[in-house]
């Protein structure tokens, strides 16, 4: 996740030449929330953030990024776009299957007795 964190960050800094002026450091930072609710129904949420400003959403839905500002598509082309989403989309797939699995192996139960 990490090497995908660089390329995006990489993709939206890309721009003219500026060696005169001072180099600052931006981080880009994705959060993920995943929302399990039993073995049928799972969400997950994402967002981008470039510094303290959000640039970058997650429809969950439609399994496609949501670009908030004209300029958060950076130089990626629609079709690395797609390949990204693409991506994306598979390693939503692979975790909740992951978690599904490890889950069904927990074994919980509650003993229920009346009260007197």
């Amino acid at each position: 996740m990490l090497c995908l964190e660089l390329v995006l960050l990489g993709a939206l800094l890309l721009g003219g030449d500026s060696a005169e002026a001072p180099q600052e450091h931006i981080l880009f930072h994705i959060i993920q929330i995943s929302s399990f609710a039993n073995q049928s129904w799972t969400q997950h949420q994402g967002s981008g953030w470039l510094g303290d400003v959000q640039t970058h959403g997650w429809e969950s839905e439609s399994g496609t990024i949501i670009f908030l500002h004209t300029w958060s598509k950076g130089n990626f082309s629609d079709e690395e776009l797609i390949d990204l989403e693409l991506l994306f989309r598979v390693y939503f797939i692979g975790l909740t299957r992951e978690t599904q699995e490890y889950a069904s192996q927990l074994h919980f139960g509650c003993k229920f007795s009346p009260l007197h």
